[in-house]
């Protein structure tokens, strides 16, 4: 919908937020905002 868009390219919506649900693929399931390693993400494989 156009409201799930602007909410996603406006981030207004975390990474937490999902869409839809994961199955056999990988997940952001952190994403770091310290001044060292903003911006890393981890993931995870969901089965």
């Amino acid at each position: 919908s156009l409201d799930e868009y602007e909410e996603l390219h406006e981030n207004k919506r975390t990474y937490e937020e999902n869409i839809r649900s994961a199955n056999k693929e990988f997940v952001i399931v952190d994403v770091k905002t310290s001044a060292e390693s903003k911006g890393e993400r981890h993931y995870a494989f969901v089965d």
